[in-house]
């Protein structure tokens, strides 16, 4: 059995305007991050990192995102996630929490950052249903 090593980031997407927009979700993401493959690294480093690359989380209200690429790729993917500055004609901006390899470490974080003033905003609201194992 040959088992993939694979890397996970814990990303916050800041936005220029800050308000919530329902419209951005896993697939835009996931789009936004592949055009700045190519952008940056061509045809041939989308090929390298698209082979692993998925959107394992994400969070609207809380803007956080969970992004699994290979452990030979997480670098390039990482560089192409900062070089982004736009969605959905709106601006961005990337912050890295944390790039670890195993999963329990990833969620130990992102429920580190939900006990800050969002827990008053969004009370008896269950944030880690999205969760996909």
């Amino acid at each position: 059995m040959v088992r993939t090593k694979s890397r996970l980031l814990l990303l916050e997407l800041v936005w220029k305007d800050e308000r919530i927009d329902t419209a951005v979700n896993e697939v835009t993401i996931l789009n936004a991050i592949r055009q700045s493959l190519v952008a940056n690294f061509g045809d041939h480093g989308l090929g390298l990192a698209l082979g692993t690359m998925q959107i394992k989380y994400f969070n609207p209200v809380t803007n956080l995102c969970i992004v699994r690429s290979s452990r030979e790729q997480y670098r390039q993917v990482w560089g192409a996630i900062t070089l982004i500055n736009t969605i959905n004609h709106r601006t961005v901006l990337f912050r890295l929490h944390k790039g670890s390899g195993h999963q329990a470490a990833v969620q130990i974080m992102l429920r580190r950052s939900w006990t800050l003033p969002l827990s008053d905003a969004v009370q008896g609201v269950d944030l880690i249903i999205g969760w996909r194992r």
